[in-house]
């Protein structure tokens, strides 16, 4: 019999380090940028350090930085999927520039820091990443295989996230908002922000359908792939989440309008 497993993945990662974070954001400003600073652009430099089970500090290094699994007691496993010290980084350099989206801000203000910021942060990953200066595995050329190179070239690690995982993705992040923020009245951004409105509602929401939808297509056509049914293009993916967006869209959507209309209810505010 398979042991019970805990999956310590992306709600239980965020759920600690807000509470990490509800202790940090008594520093002052300056001190929060530093340590988010320090955990995002040097946690890197920790990957060397590996301990095992029955260390004395594994449990806690594995949940700090160390993708692993932790035996518990009654013959229970946690699996740290999402080691929570890079991604406490990420959310203080988050929190920390927070007040550039206080209304008293300017529209144009904004777009330019985090235009600047998006800018800086992928110059800085094409700049390291190009001589395999630090942040993760070394990428190489591939012979008569230019498609291979760019794939070894833009293959990163996010379990834990590295340094150059970080910096194109919340680089790209920051200019996309400063692009939502130019068209903020059009409609395409108001119907991303109805995601952004309601998020744990609709990870839950959409993590329960795609289930369903699963046992459903198991159910019906039977497994694919040894006991489980798969699909065999990427394609099919793809045309799953054209077709699905807009449903799971429209729920999203009353339950946002919900948090906005009934701000009496308080436990609304966590979905």
């Amino acid at each position: 019999m398979p042991q019970p497993t805990f999956w310590l993945q992306v709600i239980w990662c965020l759920g600690l380090c807000m509470i990490l974070l509800a202790g940090l954001i008594r520093l002052p400003r300056l001190a929060r940028i530093a340590l988010g600073l320090v955990l995002v652009c040097g946690h890197n430099l920790l990957d060397p350090v590996r301990l095992h089970q029955g260390d004395t500090l594994f449990p806690v290094w594995a949940l700090l930085h160390q993708r692993d699994v932790i035996a518990l007691p009654f013959g229970f496993l946690a699996r740290t999927t999402y080691p929570i010290l890079p991604w406490l980084g990420v959310m203080l350099l988050g929190h920390a520039i927070g007040p550039w989206f206080d209304r008293m801000v300017e529209s144009a203000q904004r777009r330019r820091y985090l235009t600047r910021l998006g800018i800086g942060m992928i110059v800085g990953f094409i700049t390291l990443r190009a001589f395999n200066l630090y942040g993760d595995a070394p990428w190489h050329v591939v012979d008569n295989s230019p498609l291979r190179t760019a794939i070894s070239f833009l293959s990163m690690t996010k379990y834990p996230p590295s340094l150059l995982f970080l910096l194109p993705t919340l680089g790209g992040g920051a200019l996309l908002l400063a692009h939502c923020e130019r068209r903020a009245s059009s409609r395409l951004v108001s119907g991303l922000a109805v995601f952004g409105a309601a998020p744990m509602f609709f990870y839950l929401f959409h993590l329960t359908m795609l289930r369903i939808l699963y046992h459903a297509a198991l159910a019906w056509w039977g497994p694919t792939d040894g006991a489980v049914f798969m699909v065999d293009d990427y394609a099919w993916v793809l045309i799953w989440y054209v077709v699905l967006i807009i449903p799971f869209a429209l729920p999203t959507m009353w339950f946002a309008r919900l948090k906005q209309r009934r701000r009496d209810i308080a436990w609304l505010r966590f979905f």
